[in-house]
């Protein structure tokens, strides 16, 4: 969260766009054995109330790649956005997902690579991070000269 913050400072203050993404899934029998998180109305929906809200773009989402759902994905056209930079939980999960999709909507992507977490180890990771870079996904730190201060930061 810390990094998150971080990289929301940075881009703010440069002038950018920080929108926010929440995992939500229907609050069924099946998806609290299958999840058992981000199940709506928890506290495991929500975002974290140490994260910086400094923006009212906040997107909901029942599935994995962001640029699915059709709110976030009008959203990002309309607004013209050809750049973003990720950051959040599950680099195996939502993250690389969405990073994919922003690739196929024609989008560059970067992970913020100090800004990401997993649960998988290193191990499972390298493939997906290969295949990523394959695709033109980039990893930066938040830190870097290389992270544009423009970018659209998704939470």
């Amino acid at each position: 969260i810390a990094a998150a913050n971080a990289a929301i400072h940075r881009t703010q203050t440069a002038g950018g766009d920080v929108i926010y993404l929440r995992q939500i899934f229907p609050d069924t029998p099946s998806n609290r054995i299958i999840f058992g998180f981000c199940i709506e109305d928890t506290e495991g929906a929500a975002l974290s109330d140490d994260l910086q809200i400094v923006s009212a773009h906040c997107f909901d989402k029942n599935v994995a790649d962001a640029y699915l759902d059709a709110a976030f994905a009008e959203f990002m056209n309309a607004q013209g956005y050809t750049d973003i930079a990720l950051c959040g939980i599950d680099e195996a999960g939502s993250i690389a997902a969405t990073a994919k999709g922003a690739v196929h909507a024609g989008a560059s992507a970067t992970i913020l690579k100090d800004g990401v977490a997993s649960r998988f180890p290193i191990g499972k990771l390298a493939p997906l991070r290969t295949e990523l870079k394959a695709l033109g996904v980039r990893y930066e730190s938040y830190q870097s000269d290389a992270f544009p201060p423009s970018h659209t930061i998704n939470v």
